[in-house]
């Protein structure tokens, strides 16, 4: 889907100049692979909230555990948006796009 199509663009993005990666990011509250200077910008579309809380199905392929109530989900979120900052350079950005699903925190508690 989405993901073979940003892949298919990367290329043409790095023939301009642009310094881009493709990172996984975790939900163990990490720094991301490869960010030992940290990074200028991350961007994290369409993709927290299976990070956090993968559906089942997802859950069982990748051996990963599923969050189930609302503190256990919110303590997800903040975990891994720890590991987002500390992989930051000072000055950074993050930028979030991402559906609000059932009791998943909104933008506002993503942002306390």
């Amino acid at each position: 889907g989405r993901l073979k199509v940003a892949l298919q663009k990367l290329p043409k993005a790095s023939e301009e100049q642009c310094n881009c990666i493709v990172a996984a990011a975790a939900a163990d509250g990490k720094p991301l692979p490869g960010s030992a200077e940290g990074y200028d910008c991350i961007v994290a579309l369409q993709a927290v909230r299976h990070i956090v809380a993968p559906p089942a199905h997802y859950a069982a392929k990748l051996n990963l555990q599923v969050l189930t109530g609302m503190d256990d989900i919110a303590a997800g979120y903040a975990k891994m948006f720890k590991g987002i900052y500390a992989s930051l350079k000072p000055g950074g950005h993050f930028f979030l796009g991402d559906h609000v699903v059932h009791q998943h925190p909104g933008v506002y508690a993503h942002c306390q």
